[in-house]
């Protein structure tokens, strides 16, 4: 008879069978087989009179899934549970165990670090028993999203009717309001850059300002900038030359975040294409497990990658693995995102893979070959000249090792250094001040907000793009290319909850409840401790907002109300939460019309028509979205699935 081995994706399914044998069947649960019920006081399904027991239901789709699990379960052997080696994954088996009434203690419970037939036969040998203080850390954090985004939602949607709260997706988006709000205050300065070329031994050179009566601060008046432009004379000469050598700082092997951050500054892609193609690539078997923080890597994989470095490129490149400070919150449970086999080159995947897992699967194999080779070494020539207290500077450099920059296809060949000597003279033949400002700080890209998140402990690999997600379908943020830039309506929301929730957008308070949901995973707390203290806090936050927090005035237009000349102002249907304009005067007067399309918030959507923005419609037969041209007028039906609500 066959063991039964459970796995939560369809995709990793024909992999893992083909690398078993016939002595096994494989069956995917498509994620999680339960969710947090709807029942008890506030339809939380938590209840909180005894330990904060969760509550769990299945719905019609997870209930066709628990069908086929137990028909399974009655025509084979052991059964086996391989989900995810993170505490996601063990929740789905510790959920498959309960339903299958499989003994807790049983070791029939496989991880793995990337779908290969190493990985997975190691696996098998080595079985151990459902780790409950990962569930338990699991359902913790489950509960206290629920508790805490139910909580906090509530009580916005009362003093402005705003749509949505979060423990990972508020403070993220207080950081992308914040960094907005410095944009549109910024005030620009003024400030002066001097420009001189000249020639030495007849080749041109274009001379950077090093510094004025030993001053290297940024010029910013005027007057000093023309008398340094009086100072330079027909002639520099070459005061000084020193000769330095320069080592490329090393790379490290991709963590989530980090691959991420790459895919979209290198391939311009957003972090949910890179978290599709990333899982994709791992259910193939031809990288690592791709929800990870750390950036160590196995002894074994390092000496097969150095073997293949000293064959195809010499001993002499073969460098030491470098690793970066690791930051307190760090699970540090899985391997870097590396090849599962270096010696699978990305050419050998052309017609196996799609041309985007092809592009990304480049991107992890030459990265991860960069951080085991030595780093680029330059030869490196500052060259001083100067006369009357103005200094000036020429750089240059040549390889002296390409060492890892071999790798890369647009490296070129550096040129060589001139021979310019102590006591040369240059002939000025250009010099002017020009006038600049500063500009202000560019829009946060999703590579930014994936980087503050790791950086400041928002969340985990899991999370990162999800969450930016959530933001984009709430119109909370939009695109604009790359940039993500918060809307009237995020502000709005963001404003409220740190005016009454401020411990909730604070980055420490979300840093410390990872931290706590950690420490339940490895037993140095418990589920009731973390939870119970977590919602007594919420309580006394809510009940502070109950009592203080009073409604936010209406926004008002710039039409008045024909009927009796009061103020319009900006209002939301409470069953359907359509916008509309109401007379200020209300209940005196009781006109209302609707908003004119152009005054609608614009969504996330642009036009297929025109490709104009399209703002997000309510009508009688059902929600659409609308184009703002007026001479285009194209309307589109919206599918449910834009618009239900995710869990952050």
């Amino acid at each position: 008879m066959k063991d039964l081995v459970v796995i939560e994706s369809s995709g990793k399914v024909d992999k893992i069978k083909s690398i078993l044998g016939p002595n096994y069947d494989v069956i995917n649960t498509n994620g999680h087989i339960c969710d947090l019920s709807k029942s008890g006081p506030g339809g939380l399904g938590v209840d909180k009179e005894n330990g904060y027991t969760p509550s769990f239901v299945s719905g019609e789709k997870e209930q066709k899934i628990i069908a086929e699990l137990k028909k399974a379960q009655k025509t084979h052997g052991e059964v086996i549970l391989a989900t995810d080696d993170d505490r996601e994954g063990e929740a789905i088996a510790y959920h498959v165990a309960r339903t299958l009434n499989l003994p807790l203690e049983d070791k029939n419970r496989v991880v793995y670090e990337a779908i290969t037939e190493e990985e997975i036969h190691k696996g098998m040998e080595n079985r151990r028993s459902i780790d409950m203080d990962l569930v338990a850390s699991q359902e913790a954090r489950r509960v206290l999203d629920k508790l805490i985004g139910f909580g906090l939602s509530g009580s916005i949607k009362r003093i402005n009717k705003a749509q949505s709260a979060g423990r990972v997706q508020s403070p993220v988006l207080k950081l992308i309001c914040d960094h907005d709000k410095e944009i549109s205050e910024f005030v620009p300065v003024i400030y002066y850059v001097i420009n001189v070329s000249g020639t030495i031994k007849g080749v041109s050179y274009a001379l950077s300002f090093d510094s004025y009566k030993g001053n290297k601060e940024r010029i910013t008046d005027e007057a000093l900038a023309n008398e340094i432009i009086s100072k330079i004379g027909t002639e520099l000469p070459v005061l000084d030359i020193k000769t330095t050598v320069s080592t490329q700082k090393p790379k490290v092997p991709y963590e989530t975040s980090s691959l991420e951050v790459d895919a979209t500054n290198k391939l311009g892609w957003r972090s949910s294409m890179t978290k599709d193609v990333m899982q994709s690539l791992y259910e193939k078997g031809y990288v690592t497990y791709i929800r990870t923080d750390s950036v160590r890597l196995s002894d074994s994989f390092v000496e097969s990658a150095n073997n293949f470095i000293i064959n195809t490129y010499g001993s002499e490149y073969v460098g030491t693995l470098h690793t970066k400070k690791k930051n307190a919150h760090d699970q540090d449970a899985h391997e870097g995102i590396r090849p599962t086999n270096i010696y699978t080159s990305p050419d050998s995947l052309e017609g196996k893979v799609s041309p985007r897992e092809q592009k990304l699967y480049e991107l992890i194999y030459i990265h991860t070959l960069q951080a085991l080779m030595k780093p680029k070494t330059e030869s490196v020539r500052n060259i001083t000249l100067g006369a009357n207290d103005v200094v000036f500077h020429l750089e240059f450099r040549k390889t002296t090792f390409d060492g890892a920059s071999v790798l890369d296809k647009k490296e070129k060949e550096s040129a060589s250094i001139p021979e310019i000597n102590k006591g040369d003279v240059m002939s000025v033949t250009s010099k002017e001040a020009t006038q600049k400002s500063t500009e202000p700080p560019k829009h946060y890209t999703e590579a930014d907000i994936i980087s503050l998140m790791r950086e400041k402990g928002i969340g985990r690999p899991s999370t990162y793009a999800p969450t930016i997600q959530i933001l984009l379908t709430r119109d909370y943020v939009k695109r604009d290319k790359l940039e993500i830039i918060s809307t009237e309506k995020g502000q709005q929301t963001s404003n409220i909850l740190n005016k009454y929730f401020p411990q909730y957008v604070d980055t420490e308070f979300t840093r410390k409840m990872e931290d706590s949901l950690d420490a339940i995973g490895s037993k140095e707390t418990t589920y009731l401790d973390v939870v119970s203290e977590a919602d007594k806090e919420l309580q006394q936050a809510l009940d502070y907002a109950k009592n203080n927090a009073y409604k936010e005035p209406d926004k008002e237009s710039s039409e008045v109300c024909p009927l009796c000349g009061a103020k319009l102002v900006y209002k939301v249907n409470k069953k359907n939460g359509e916008t509309f304009l109401g007379c200020s005067n209300f209940p005196s007067c009781r006109f209302v019309k609707p908003v004119p399309v152009s005054e609608l918030p614009t969504t996330n959507h642009k036009c297929p028509k025109c490709g104009a923005d399209m703002v997000y419609k309510k009508g009688q037969y059902g929600n659409y979205y609308k184009c703002t041209n007026p001479e285009c007028g194209y309307n589109e039906s919206i599918k449910k699935k834009y618009h239900k609500s995710k869990k952050s």
